[in-house]
């Protein structure tokens, strides 16, 4: 049995973290070192709402640009016999995305990615831990970790922030915790509050359904409803 405080407060930088990351069991890790509480935790932080007569146009499958990352040995051991996959296509962000993205003043780097998840797929529960936007961005990896944040030290949080990119629908199912998102509007802005979360989503629904994923830093914060034509880019 590891001791998976130890293991977690040994690290110091964040190639500490992502190592710790692909040598061990991530699930367990946050289960040992996290202070989330199921009873009293708020899942989101609703921060307003960009609406306007835009509309997303989902791309095909083929233009995808990935899933979400492969497996790493570890997790390959846990979901792979229980046939689990990602759970969604990943595609790039388009021009209305990337206008949606500066107004939420994210700071460079940042990650961001339409997360289409197609009918009758899931994303098994899992826990987020930014390990893909750590490795996509090798000038953190030197970067002291701040163990109390789980990031790298910066004055800002590190986020993660969704935008829904349609109205919901029945069988659209987002569970964070022991509460759903449900009943979103089109433009809808969530602040995740991914530190130790479990969550899991899938598609129960007869349509294809989008969001867009964002990560990084920035210091916006609640705005109400604004015109997507109203933001000047």
């Amino acid at each position: 049995m590891y001791d998976y405080k130890e293991i977690y407060n040994s690290i110091d930088t964040v190639a500490d973290f992502l190592k710790v990351c692909n040598d061990y069991d991530v699930k367990e890790v946050e289960k040992y070192t996290s202070n989330w509480d199921y009873d009293n935790a708020i899942p989101y932080t609703y921060l307003g709402n960009i609406g306007g007569d835009w509309i997303y146009n989902a791309p095909s499958s083929e233009d995808r640009i990935g899933i979400q990352c492969s497996f790493n040995e570890v997790e390959k051991e846990i979901h792979v016999p229980v046939g689990y996959t990602h759970g969604y296509d990943r595609h790039q962000p388009d021009a209305l995305c990337e206008k949606i993205i500066k107004f939420l003043r994210f700071e460079q780097p940042y990650q961001a990615d339409v997360n289409l998840q197609p009918v009758n797929v899931l994303k098994c529960l899992h826990y987020d831990n930014m390990s893909t936007f750590f490795y996509n961005n090798k000038e953190m990896h030197s970067l002291p970790f701040d163990k109390v944040r789980r990031q790298p030290e910066h004055p800002l949080e590190l986020r993660r922030i969704f935008v829904a990119l349609q109205d919901w629908q029945d069988g659209w199912i987002f569970q964070m915790g022991t509460k759903q998102w449900a009943g979103w509007k089109k433009g809808d802005v969530i602040d995740f509050h991914w530190r130790g979360q479990p969550h899991s989503t899938a598609n129960a629904g007869f349509s294809d359904r989008a969001l867009l994923k964002i990560s990084g830093f920035t210091d916006i914060d609640y705005f109400g409803t604004i015109d997507l034509e109203d933001i000047s880019c």
